[in-house]
């Protein structure tokens, strides 16, 4: 028997891949219909089937993976929240498309980040100019400026700040301010000494009505009001005429 042909033979039919025969005529593989295979050695799926790993041709589903149109981001590698739906489509590719539940992606499987946006996966809403001293908020696509910086790409100072770091502040609003500091304190201290003069005075003289011992003190004037200065004037003046019932017990 000649070994070196049935060793022939032997590679001949390793060489299907043990998914057809070996056809001499045409010195390639014919491969067996329920193999879904195809080329000389039987080693490609045909069109619609694709290999599940183990060596078998299965039936191709473009969306049977969870991840087929991207996955959201996650802190859970483990979870994918598809970014779009999946449909079957020969003529897109990888033989189907997503539809883009998220606004800020696109592509036809979502893999892309849409106009506007950058930083995929992330796909965070980006500045239509650049942040001059500033940072770009991804979330309203504006700039957020710092310090004492305005404007829409944080170029220009706020009113009533100069310099190239807008830290210096103009003499208008240093009196403004000074000024409006002022006003504050004689406030302050204007309603302290009304307090004690007239408001304080009124409700002392308003409890000056009493017997003691048989003698009756004089009733202070009624105020109608303890803004009243011209009645108020009127009950100091009241005050210094009319002695008080104990000074009046000690001189009796």
């Amino acid at each position: 028997m000649d070994t070196t042909h049935s060793y022939a033979m032997a590679s001949l039919k390793d060489a299907c891949h043990g998914k057809g025969t070996w056809d001499p005529s045409t010195q390639a593989c014919k491969c067996s219909p329920e193999s879904h295979r195809t080329g000389s050695a039987c080693d490609k799926c045909v069109d619609g089937f694709s290999d599940d790993g183990a060596g078998n041709c299965v039936k191709f589903d473009p969306c049977g993976r969870q991840d087929a149109c991207g996955c959201l981001p996650s802190n859970d590698p483990l979870v994918c929240v598809p970014r779009g739906t999946c449909s079957a489509d020969a003529a897109a590719p990888g033989g189907y498309k997503c539809t883009c539940t998220k606004t800020n992606y696109a592509g036809a499987h979502c893999d892309t980040c849409a106009a506007g946006f950058s930083n995929l996966p992330l796909c965070t809403r980006e500045c239509s100019q650049k942040c001059e001293h500033g940072t770009c908020d991804t979330t309203t696509g504006s700039c957020s400026c710092a310090g004492n910086w305005a404007g829409p790409s944080c170029s220009s100072c706020l009113p009533g700040f100069s310099g190239s770091d807008c830290e210096q502040q103009s003499s208008a609003l240093k009196i403004v301010g000074g000024v409006a500091i002022a006003v504050l304190g004689l406030a302050a201290i204007a309603a302290i000494i009304w307090w004690f003069k007239f408001r304080r005075g009124a409700s002392e003289d308003s409890t000056l009505s009493f017997d003691l011992g048989g003698v009756r003190s004089s009733p202070v004037p009624p105020c109608s009001s303890a803004l009243n200065f011209s009645c108020n004037r009127a009950i100091a003046s009241w005050r210094t005429r009319t002695p008080s019932p104990i000074a009046t017990m000690r001189t009796t």
